[in-house]
């Protein structure tokens, strides 16, 4: 990715946003694929949604991982609890888990 140099009008120096070399950036490339692959799906402005589908668990109950990855193999119970310490995420897989189900 590249951040270009135009001129404006008045001569004076402005800065594009970063860009590839196809002139779009990469965030652009990420949501058009996004929306494309889950419309209907995510809705992008409900926050909690979001968290849940953009993030995934591994080995989700597992103490050893919890404790070895520092809640890492938790990552949806820590994006929805970020403040939460992460040797209680084992105890709140089981309420997020079914209220994803539920919506």
């Amino acid at each position: 990715a590249y951040a270009q140099k135009d001129l404006s009008k008045n001569g004076t120096q402005l800065f594009s946003k970063i860009s590839t070399v196809q002139g779009i950036t990469p965030m652009e490339m990420t949501m058009e694929g996004a929306l494309k692959e889950y419309k209907n799906k995510v809705p992008l402005n409900d926050w909690a949604a979001v968290q849940c589908q953009t993030s995934v668990n591994w080995s989700s109950g597992s103490w050893f991982w919890n404790h070895l990855s520092g809640g890492l193999s938790h990552q949806i119970e820590h994006h929805l609890f970020p403040s939460m310490c992460h040797s209680n995420y084992v105890y709140i897989q089981d309420v997020v888990q079914q209220t994803c189900k539920d919506f």
